[in-house]
């Protein structure tokens, strides 16, 4: 079962309150990012169900888009994703077709959104310390299985990383595109010092891709939806963290559905962040896209 329990307030200058993608809560901080922007913000709680925005630390040049997209924390370190996506133009709906249809033809790349981040963080007094960053791309276009997903366009099946959790000391990167066959969906295990050799796992949701993740006990909470941008359900699952590509060798512990989450207003989920948890429950801050205070709302969830 998931029940909410409230809707939580972002005081101050939220930057893009309408793109919030990627948050995490360290200590007594909590740090959010915009898919649409290029910086972490910085929040202390005010209250039982306020958080306002302390400072922030930016990631790239004003003109540059990071689409951040997932934020974790390990051992003195915030880590953070961009999309490593390929984006096709939007049809504007005041343009003619012949226009539209010049625009829509192109595929943009942009290198800004191809990085992940390292930053020294002090959990004790909030303070950030100077970005690192380093790309994936080469790794996705070598890639036997996901090197021909990389000119395809996020949202049509193509590359499109949105999920990332800590576990064991290596970073878990959850990819909301592509869906292959089976409906697995790629999980990359891999430590920024060496992204080289990374580890590929597979995941089955039913046919939906990741949009978030955070690391639990024995496992993992996965936030899924839709890899295009129709409307459509998200859910919450629990996965052992083991491969689930089939053979004759293993035996495959499926993912366990807790359920569906009711996103305010129809917005997309996109984001979550563990707040506590025990043996039977978990509390999550999840945050949305296309809504103001990014639908900011605090869950309980029964494993």
């Amino acid at each position: 079962m998931i029940e909410k329990i409230a809707q939580v307030e972002l005081v101050g200058d939220v930057i893009e309150d309408q793109n919030l993608s990627g948050l995490a809560l360290v200590g007594d901080y909590l740090l959010m990012g915009s898919d649409e922007g290029h910086a972490i913000q910085l929040f202390t709680k005010e209250g039982q169900s306020e958080w306002r925005v302390q400072s922030s630390i930016e990631l790239a040049d004003s003109k540059e888009e990071t689409d951040l997209e997932a934020i974790g924390f390990a051992d003195g370190f915030l880590y953070a994703i961009g999309s490593h996506a390929r984006r096709r133009r939007t049809l504007k709906p005041d343009s003619k077709a012949r226009k539209n249809l010049k625009r829509f033809t192109k595929i943009d790349r942009q290198k800004s959104r191809e990085r992940l981040y390292r930053i020294p963080f002090d959990q004790k007094r909030g303070v950030f310390g100077k970005p690192e960053s380093i790309s994936l791309s080469k790794q996705l276009r070598s890639d036997s299985i996901m090197g021909p997903f990389v000119k395809i366009p996020s949202k049509e099946n193509g590359i499109d990383i949105e999920g990332l959790t800590i576990a064991g000391g290596r970073l878990y990167l959850g990819f909301r595109g592509p869906v292959l066959r089976s409906n697995l969906v790629p999980v990359w295990n891999l430590e920024f010092d060496n992204p080289k050799k990374y580890s590929q796992l597979f995941v089955d949701l039913g046919g939906q891709g990741i949009r978030d993740m955070v690391s639990v006990d024995k496992g993992f909470l996965l936030l899924s939806g839709p890899v295009n941008d129709m409307q459509g359900s998200f859910y919450l699952w629990w996965w052992d963290g083991c491969d689930q590509l089939s053979g004759i060798d293993r035996a495959i512990q499926p993912v366990k559905m807790l359920g569906e989450i009711d996103a305010p207003g129809g917005a997309k989920a996109e984001g979550i962040t563990l707040l506590s948890q025990t043996m039977s429950q978990v509390d999550l801050l999840l945050v949305c896209d296309s809504i103001a205070n990014g639908g900011c709302t605090h869950y309980r969830v029964d494993l």
